[in-house]
């Protein structure tokens, strides 16, 4: 099931009617793209190259929110949620709509040359405002991500698109928190950072549910500011599932879940703040048993902040010299996994060898 960008295609087609020999976009030469872009300049003060015009009339990219804005101002538009709800109230349909969605045993719907179905209307504006959260989940979560540690500022965006009880919205809240309590950051130098949404398809639209299945690209290079080393690389192009609801409030569509997996094996530290974990180290003997209950249930993160715990308490003896040791050897662990140094053959050999030593460590306590 696809949803065929419906305000390009709009775009499009009106570039095409405007093209001295009706051309469509897709098929313009550089120097003919270049001219318009030139002429789109004068006329917005923003400029496009000639690589995004491509990718998105050629390859099929979606563009950026900016981007859709520019190409509405272009048309006398504010911004392309203006374009896209001016065209739909007037009804100034005369291009061909191909939206898939699951109408009886997968039966496709066309709409060519809009009609006055009330129920179509509808099903078509929702389509455009549930791709339109989308697109500002993944430039909202992005832009949270680079603006660590000082991401607060960010929270007020993404309220507007997540449900603040779901799932999706308490994960990218999760990874705002450790990544600022590691002191990762994506903001040092010639950062190669990027998300991008490749393509949305709308599977299903209920009174207040609705689910879509994205295509995306996220690099995230995580940079440890004070080890100055890359500490966790991921990337990945990834098929992705959306579980939307509609606020009653306000009416908007927000991500309820938001599930996906990576195309690498990645050890993700967790953030675990001492006051989560204060009852597993109240005193030594419940210290040594959460330690063992940590290591047995595959919890090296865990085993080793109970320890860092006990001792960064003010009421407790010097920090040992041998678990400032152990704190070191786990980070060297997880970087290597996480950079690409070794494979994850390698890492679990390692991290059984660093069980063993937390274990010991433990013993002579």
């Amino acid at each position: 099931m696809q949803v065929i960008e419906a305000y390009w295609t709009h775009i499009a087609n009106k570039l095409r009617i405007r093209h001295p020999e009706a051309k469509a976009p897709a098929e313009w030469t550089k120097s003919e793209a270049q001219s318009f872009l030139n002429k789109l300049q004068n006329k917005t003060d923003k400029s496009i190259s000639t690589t995004t015009f491509r990718r998105i009339f050629k390859d099929g990219h979606l563009g950026t929110i900016g981007t859709k804005d520019i190409f509405a101002q272009y048309f006398d538009y504010p911004t392309h949620g203006d374009y896209i709800n001016e065209e739909i109230k007037r009804k100034k349909f005369n291009w061909f709509w191909l939206l898939v969605l699951p109408l009886g045993l997968g039966i496709g719907l066309m709409v060519n040359n809009w009609t006055t179905s009330t129920t179509t209307s509808k099903t078509f504006s929702e389509a455009f405002n549930i791709t339109a959260t989308i697109e500002k989940a993944v430039e909202y979560q992005f832009s949270a991500f680079k603006a660590i540690p000082n991401y607060e500022s960010n929270l007020e965006n993404l309220k507007e698109v997540y449900s603040t009880n779901g799932s999706a919205y308490q994960e990218v809240l999760s990874i705002l928190k450790r990544q600022s309590s590691l002191n990762w950051t994506l903001n040092n130098p010639s950062n190669a950072s990027t998300a991008q949404l490749v393509k949305v398809v709308v599977d299903s639209i209920g009174e207040e549910q609705a689910y879509v299945t994205t295509i995306e690209h996220w690099r995230l290079d995580w940079f440890n500011q004070f080890s100055q080393r890359d500490e966790y690389k991921y990337e990945t192009t990834n098929e992705q599932e959306y579980l939307l609801v509609l606020d009653k409030m306000t009416k908007q569509w927000k991500v309820l879940q938001n599930n996906y997996s990576g195309n690498k094996f990645r050890y993700i530290p967790k953030y675990i703040p001492c006051d989560n974990i204060a009852v597993q180290t109240t005193d030594l003997a419940t210290v040594k048993k959460s330690v063992r209950t940590a290591v047995e249930n595959d919890g090296l993160g865990l085993a080793l902040k109970i320890l860092d715990c006990y001792y960064s308490n003010k009421d407790q003896k010097k920090f040992p010299d041998a678990l400032t040791m152990l704190l070191s050897e786990k980070t060297k662990l997880l970087r290597a996994i996480n950079t690409d140094e070794i494979d994850k053959t390698a890492f679990e050999i390692k991290k059984s060898v660093l069980f063993e030593e937390v274990l010991d460590f433990t013993k002579r306590l």
